[in-house]
């Protein structure tokens, strides 16, 4: 099992040597690793500077900026499988397998110590897709 994340994973490489500086899971690779992104890692900013999606490589150059990247992405949940229902005090509540879609579609620069947007950029990257296990519930209408 990995604790970081799901899918297979990617290989995040230095763009001057080509030596593997980390790696990324397969479903978060699109969300931190796209082209424009800043990937923090061992306390240094890298830029990703290309996204190789068939040989699962992101390549990244080493900066210093006052901004970092936020992703914004689109998400659709179906439920596949209810495994089941309880009902409690007037809440109901389901466990499920569902079925995720979610495709990044652009991200924000912001700057660090302000949050303000500096700029928007659109991406163009594939969905993503994946079945976890999801709780859900719902709250009486005089709750709400």
């Amino acid at each position: 099992m990995n604790l970081r994340g799901s899918g297979a994973p990617y290989a995040i490489v230095d763009a001057a040597d080509g030596r593997r500086i980390g790696s990324i899971d397969g479903v978060r690779v699109f969300h931190e690793c796209h082209p424009g992104a800043i990937y923090l890692h061992g306390g240094r900013q890298w830029e990703v500077t290309e996204l190789r999606v068939g040989e699962r490589t992101a390549v990244a150059r080493r900066v210093e900026v006052e901004h970092y990247t936020a992703a914004l992405a689109e998400k659709e949940t179906e439920i596949l499988e209810l495994f089941g229902t309880r009902h409690e005090g007037g809440l109901q509540a389901w466990l499920a397998r569902l079925l995720v879609r979610e495709r990044v579609v652009g991200y924000e620069r912001k700057r660090i110590f302000s949050q303000e947007v500096v700029e928007q950029l659109p991406l163009e990257l594939p969905a993503v897709e994946y079945e976890p296990h999801g709780f859900f519930w719902s709250a009486p209408q005089m709750l709400e």
